[in-house]
């Protein structure tokens, strides 16, 4: 299975291209994927969205648990907010900044390239945006995510309960895994906690000797949820990956510790595109240098044009 383009946008890194990439991106291509439900902001702003992504939750017995978000777009830069607070209904103010993500490279001229879109051949929930070879926002499309319950059973309006989580889409605030605020023990914190994939042991020591040349691990993986940037004893399972369209890339021998270890991918990073001989699949790898372990997608067997 892989990632098909949807639609790309030309960029001649002005606002009016990174306006219309920013717009296509949540009323377009978020908003016709499986979960995601996009309106306009309650200030009726046009730089301003609001958006859910709901999806069943195992921890409440398989019934679904929802999400809300809102988003603003700033010089280049786009915020993503929890949506936390509310008056009547949930999405009805937008106000709410304690908690944040943001994405700097979408309109500058360290980011040439044109925007680009893709969808997963296999999960529908799932979309990539990318500019040039820079990965600018990825959704990983959780078909069920395990979210405590016991903040959304308290959740009225007021503040982000204790134990409510806000996992946030793969973006550009860090390098490395996603945000997933709200925390389990504080009510309204700001604290990042992160999610990230899982698609090897955790000792990379015997790693590099096992695996000295690069490679791309396709097996089964989860996404975990944790206060730090690998699994630990205080990390558990968030949601299952089992799909074939995103796998993990490991550079070799040359993977280096100062690096963080669950690199996915960044628009302030350079991505590559890299042909596995024995399949004949190309993959576009989140991070291209030589020492970081990243995300990879599975492009299919016609090189992607991705310039």
């Amino acid at each position: 299975m892989t990632w098909s383009l949807l639609n790309e946008i030309d960029n001649d890194e002005t606002s009016t291209a990174w306006e219309a990439a920013w717009t296509y991106l949540f009323d377009t291509a978020l908003a016709g994927r499986t979960g995601f439900t996009v309106s306009a902001h309650p200030n009726a702003d046009n730089k301003y969205r609001s958006f859910s992504y709901t999806a069943p939750n195992p921890v409440k017995g398989g019934t679904e648990s929802v999400r809300h978000f809102w988003t603003r777009l700033i010089s280049g830069s786009f915020y993503i907010y929890t949506d936390a607070t509310y008056t009547s209904v949930p999405g009805d103010l937008g106000t709410y900044t304690s908690q944040t993500s943001t994405v700097n490279g979408l309109g500058t001229s360290n980011t040439p390239g044109k925007y680009r879109f893709w969808t997963s051949t296999e999960n529908d929930r799932a979309l990539l945006a990318t500019v040039g070879k820079r990965m600018l926002f990825y959704w990983p499309g959780f078909t069920e995510w395990a979210l405590a319950v016991r903040g959304e059973d308290v959740w009225d309006g007021t503040k982000a309960p204790k134990g409510m989580m806000w996992p946030f889409p793969f973006m550009g605030a860090g390098n490395y895994g996603a945000y997933c605020r709200g925390s389990l023990t504080q009510d309204n914190s700001n604290s990042a906690s992160y999610y990230y994939p899982r698609w090897s042991p955790d000792s990379y020591t015997p790693m590099k000797t096992i695996h000295p040349n690069p490679t791309v691990f396709t097996d089964p993986s989860f996404w975990y949820y944790g206060n730090n940037s690998s699994p630990s004893t205080s990390s558990y399972v968030i949601a299952p990956s089992v799909g074939s369209d995103f796998a993990g890339y490991w550079p070799g021998a040359a993977y280096s510790n100062t690096a963080q270890q669950e690199a996915v991918g960044s628009p302030l990073l350079q991505g590559s595109v890299i042909l596995d001989s024995g399949t004949g699949k190309y993959w576009f790898i989140g991070i291209g240098g030589t020492n970081y372990k990243s995300g990879a997608w599975d492009m299919g067997t016609v090189e992607p044009d991705m310039s």
